[in-house]
């Protein structure tokens, strides 16, 4: 059973998906450095369909006629705890921004610090608002990518529920594209991982992604353990952005990837692919695996050559790395340094081999 993930921006049309239990089978197309972190550039914006719209009463009594004292206007000096006085003053700016898409006001609220006295309560107004069949979709888009840029798990969590239990396509494409844009710690990153596993098909695509472009080492184990659940059954497609391969890894995760490298375990494919589309430096990590003397796993290899294309600067480090190196790891610089006719868009994405 193949899954899928609804485009971004509440896109009509689907993309076909990987199964989250997966390994390394059969072939696919090469998978390029500068495309490797596509899922991380995904950005806040309307709702496709939708269009801002102009003040009006739809938040009712919830938001109140006006402000008490606080200016709309977003500061940068101050956090939304000092600008905002309470609950009400910070909901009525924010679903003054919703009007508008502001962005800026989106990024004044990403993150807000644990001492913010009416956070729990805005934040419960604001999962409220999901729901409402009065606010136009653009406005609902918004409070939701509030709720996932919070960093708090119980907000992802209304977010999942909203799109298990959207009651149309369009709203469920809402929920889910917002829960993709999830930001948040470790512990964020452990509710995607328990969400995950339980979330429903049509949804877990989508904690995927999220957990995906978190990019971090709990990021990383998370995605590695997800990987290996059920090594039997692992298709995995290049194109969608979900997955240990697709991670955005920092330096910090760099080791962590080149470990499993070593233990050439039935994933450790995906963490190959993994480095070296972190760039020179995940390259340079993994060539420290190649070329010890009992490196000898040329299967590994092969899978990296067939679904890698290689940037201009790693393959000039491939060059320069030639003349110290033998055996195994001499003959996949060779391959590297020469650089491969691999074009993606001529060959369809199936499963890395």
């Amino acid at each position: 059973m193949t899954m899928k993930r609804y485009l971004p921006l509440v896109a009509i049309t689907c993309v076909p998906l990987l199964m989250y239990s997966r390994g390394v089978t059969g072939s696919s197309a090469p998978h390029s450095q500068e495309n490797a972190q596509h899922h991380v550039s995904k950005e806040r914006n309307y709702p496709s369909g939708t269009t801002p719209t102009s003040p009006s009463s739809t938040e009712g009594e919830l938001l109140g006629d006006s402000p008490s004292d606080v200016e709309l206007g977003v500061s940068d000096r101050l956090s939304v705890e000092e600008t905002y006085a309470s609950a009400k003053d910070a909901l009525y700016a924010v679903s003054t921004a919703a009007k508008n898409y502001d962005n800026d006001m989106l990024e004044k609220f990403k993150l807000p610090g644990t001492n913010c006295s009416w956070c729990e309560e805005f934040y419960s107004q604001v999962r409220g608002l999901l729901s409402s069949e009065s606010m136009p979709l653009a406005e609902r888009h918004y409070m939701a990518l509030l709720l996932a840029e919070s960093g708090r798990p119980e907000n992802i969590e209304a977010l999942i529920d909203a799109a298990v239990t959207a009651t149309s396509t369009e709203l469920k494409n809402l929920f889910s594209e917002a829960l993709e844009l999830t930001v948040g710690n470790d512990e964020v990153v452990r509710f995607l991982g328990m969400q995950l596993e339980k979330a429903p098909e049509g949804v877990r695509e989508s904690i995927g992604t999220a957990l995906t472009r978190q990019s971090s080492l709990a990021a990383a184990e998370e995605l590695y353990r997800q990987a290996r659940i059920n090594p039997a059954e692992e298709e995995i497609s290049f194109n969608d952005g979900i997955g240990l391969e697709e991670l955005a890894a920092t330096e910090e995760v760099l080791p962590f990837l080149s470990e499993i490298v070593r233990k050439r375990d039935e994933v450790s494919n995906l963490a190959a692919v993994a480095l070296i589309n972190s760039g020179e430096a995940g390259f340079r990590e993994f060539l420290t695996v190649i070329e010890s003397p009992e490196y000898a796993d040329t299967q590994l290899l092969d899978t990296v050559l067939k679904n890698v294309a290689f940037s201009e600067d790693v393959q000039k480090i491939a060059q320069e790395r030639l003349g110290s190196v033998d055996g195994t790891a001499k003959e996949f610089l060779e391959k590297v340094a020469k650089g491969k006719d691999l074009q993606m868009a001529s060959t369809p994405s199936s499963e890395l081999s």
